[in-house]
């Protein structure tokens, strides 16, 4: 489970970068944090990082790049 909550100290991820935590491993990593509108600008986003959408959160881990469809849907596919 990835979160940007570490269990001793609760901090909202807020940045256009934050540090995401990763509960199973006990480790962390920076992400990058992008607007669904920026994405409409960018075509392509490559993880790690979250698209912030209206009323939810897509996780984008390492190794996945997020396109927009033909329909303005967001596509995930591995990268490699």
């Amino acid at each position: 489970k990835i979160t940007n909550k570490k269990p001793s100290s609760i901090r909202p991820c807020i940045s256009p970068v934050c540090r995401l935590y990763n509960l199973e491993s006990d480790t962390s990593f920076e992400a990058e944090v992008l607007e669904r509108s920026d994405l409409n600008k960018r075509r392509t986003f490559l993880g790690p990082g979250l698209i912030k959408d209206n009323g939810t959160t897509i996780d984008v881990p390492e190794g996945v790049r997020a396109t927009l469809g033909t329909d303005d849907s967001i596509v995930l596919s591995l990268v490699g």
